[in-house]
C-alpha cells in the first residue's frame, strides 16, 4: 500500500498564502535485480536473459540520443536528450557581442523523460492510496522578504 501526505507549497502569487497538494512518500528505491526478480517470474524468460535485454535496451538508447534522436519506448515513455553548457562556460549574449559557443562548450547534462498515459493508468490502476500520519510543513523563514534581502545585502558587503 502506497502512502500520501499533503504537502505545504508557498503560492507564488499571493505572499503569505499557502497551499496543500498529495505528494507520494517514495518508501525505497526498486533496484535492477528487483524489478528483474518481477520479471522473471512471470515470464519464461530467464535472469541473465532479462539483464541482457536491458543492457542492449540502455546502449542502444544511449546510441539513438547521441545521435539526436528521441527514444519512445511502447508503454513506457519518450526519453530525450537535454543539452546544457559545460561547467565553466558563460552563456551567449542575444545580441551577438559576447563569445558565441561552439560545440566543445556543450554537453548532454540529463535525460527527460515523458511517461506515457498507459503507464501512468496502469499506475494508478493498481495504486492503493491511505494517507500518511504527520504534517508535511514547508520551512517558514522567521524574515519579512524586506528582512531576508536587507539580510542578504549585508552578507554581500561583508
Amino acid at each position: 500500500m502506497a502512502k500520501y501526505v499533503m504537502q505545504e507549497m508557498r503560492n507564488l502569487h499571493k505572499e503569505g498564502e499557502t497551499l496543500l497538494y498529495p505528494r507520494m512518500v517514495i518508501d525505497g528505491c526498486c533496484e535492477t535485480e528487483e524489478l528483474v526478480e518481477i520479471i522473471t517470474k512471470g515470464s519464461t524468460l530467464r535472469k541473465g536473459e532479462v539483464l541482457a535485454s536491458l543492457q542492449l535496451i540502455s546502449e542502444g538508447m544511449a546510441t539513438l540520443m547521441a545521435h539526436g534522436r528521441s527514444v519512445r519506448l511502447e508503454g513506457i515513455g519518450l526519453f530525450t536528450p537535454c543539452l546544457s553548457l559545460k561547467d565553466g562556460k558563460e552563456r551567449e549574449d542575444t545580441n551577438g557581442e559576447a563569445t558565441r559557443r561552439n560545440a566543445q562548450s556543450i554537453e548532454i547534462s540529463d535525460i527527460n523523460f515523458r511517461a506515457e498515459k498507459t503507464l501512468v493508468r496502469d499506475t494508478n490502476s493498481q495504486c492503493n492510496l491511505q494517507r500518511q500520519k504527520g504534517d508535511w510543513r514547508c520551512n517558514r523563514s522567521k524574515y519579512s522578504p524586506e528582512e531576508r534581502l536587507s539580510l542578504a545585502l549585508k552578507h554581500l558587503e561583508s
